[in-house]
């Protein structure tokens, strides 16, 4: 099996017996949570801090896709933009189509 992600708790995942892409998934899900509580503390929601809240949000969308997957990352990031630009540019009585 060929793993994209980041080998960097690889010491983890074979003292445990956990492959490395479920541990790095595990990981990313816990941190997410952590982050998700400051982020809701230092950066909370109002209209001055709207671009700030979207930028970081991304950033750390990014990072941990990155750590998860590796560069295969950037089809799942490519196919959710599509589907962005799809949903934005189609007519609506066509977009469920």
């Amino acid at each position: 099996m060929t793993y994209h992600g980041s080998k960097l708790f690889s010491f983890v995942s074979e003292s445990i017996g956990l492959p490395i892409d479920q541990l790095n998934f595990l990981i990313s899900q816990i941190s997410a949570i952590i982050i998700g509580l400051f982020f809701r503390s230092y950066l909370k929601p109002c209209p001055q801090n709207t671009l700030k809240r979207h930028l970081v949000s991304f950033l750390i969308g990014i990072l941990l896709g990155n750590f998860c997957y590796g560069d295969q990352m950037w089809h799942l990031f490519l196919q959710g933009f599509v589907c962005y630009l799809t949903l934005q540019f189609c007519p609506r009585k066509y977009v469920h189509l």
